[in-house]
């Protein structure tokens, strides 16, 4: 059946598909399951708005490196986090870094009201359930004891980012800063919320014109977060990058549909015990130090993008594989 309540128009060299959802983190997961599994897309964003938690002032962007799904945990005398934790898509990260250094995202933005010129921030966001409305409440003492770099706090990436990462597909929650833990209700009166969007837009266009107008290969080779993950001396980054991404891609471990035999692996060789990552984490430590059969970095890489060509992050690690 095909999606409603979707507007689809061209952006750039893009396709871009925009839902808007219901708040909640089910909502989002709902939405980003029936998109993805109707449009296919190569890169989905979550767009909105979020409280700020700590160094954010109203009207900033926060493009987030990962989401806390911060209530999960075991009720105990004292509250025991068991979080979730989803990671954005490493090469986004990277090319959010690229475009926030910048100021010429700034001139995408249409509502000009906003005191300042707003700031961007890559980092942790966490998402609840629970509207947050005071910097002394239970929720805010839970963040600062166990999240203490959340950056930002909403109520839609956790759903939106699971769905993404079930689906296979390239993803980042951007959102604007519309009120701090104090005076929520002063700031949306304010229109504190209308600038926040339209400042997370601007910055996720810009984001998508960039991307749009290099390979992954070019996003990889600039700025000196990415240049510190080519250093020939140190390829722990690559291999933590690709610990992380194997699972997500065949989460049943390097036995689905042949993956590592057909890259001239050697199952025999493998401890396939455990669940897809424990698979993984083993396979891919013997491969870093040389094992598994005729297989390599590059061979396993190569045989991934026959079915996921499109996965941005995957097209990363092959422009670093020459290098471990």
């Amino acid at each position: 059946m095909p999606v409603t309540n979707n507007t689809i128009g061209q952006f750039e060299s893009w396709q871009v598909c925009v839902s808007q959802v219901a708040p909640g983190n089910t909502s989002a997961a709902l939405e980003t399951e029936r998109a993805t599994q109707y449009f296919s897309p190569d890169i989905a964003l979550f767009v909105g708005i979020a409280g700020g938690v700590k160094d954010v002032k109203l009207g900033d962007v926060v493009a987030g490196s990962k989401i806390y799904g911060y209530e999960s945990g075991a009720d105990r005398d004292h509250f025991q986090p068991r979080p979730e934790v989803f990671l954005a898509s490493y090469p986004l990260i990277q090319e959010a870094q690229i475009v926030a250094r910048d100021s010429e995202w700034l001139h995408r933005i249409r509502i000009k009201e906003s005191v300042g010129n707003p700031k961007v921030f890559v980092g942790p966001i966490a998402a609840g359930d629970k509207v947050i409305k005071s910097s002394t409440g239970a929720v805010t003492k839970l963040l600062k004891e166990n999240y203490g770099d959340t950056l930002a706090v909403e109520m839609e990436g956790l759903g939106f980012m699971r769905a993404a990462h079930a689906n296979k597909v390239d993803s980042m929650a951007i959102r604007g800063i519309s009120d701090l833990l104090d005076g929520k209700a002063e700031a949306d009166k304010s229109g504190s919320q209308e600038i926040a969007a339209d400042n997370a837009a601007a910055f996720a266009f810009q984001l998508l014109s960039l991307l749009g107008s290099r390979s992954i290969a070019e996003v990889a080779s600039q700025g000196p977060a990415v240049k510190l993950l080519r250093k020939s001396d140190d390829p722990s980054d690559f291999w933590s990058r690709f610990r992380e991404l194997a699972p997500r891609l065949y989460p049943r471990g390097p036995d689905e549909d042949a993956v590592w035999t057909e890259a001239g692996g050697d199952l025999s060789r493998l401890n396939l015990s455990g669940n897809g990552r424990s698979q993984w984490s083993r396979a891919l430590r013997l491969l870093e130090n040389g094992g598994g059969g005729e297989i390599s970095p590059k061979s396993l890489i190569e045989g991934m993008l026959k079915a996921y060509g499109r996965n941005y992050e995957l097209q990363y690690l092959r422009t670093l594989v020459e290098r471990v």
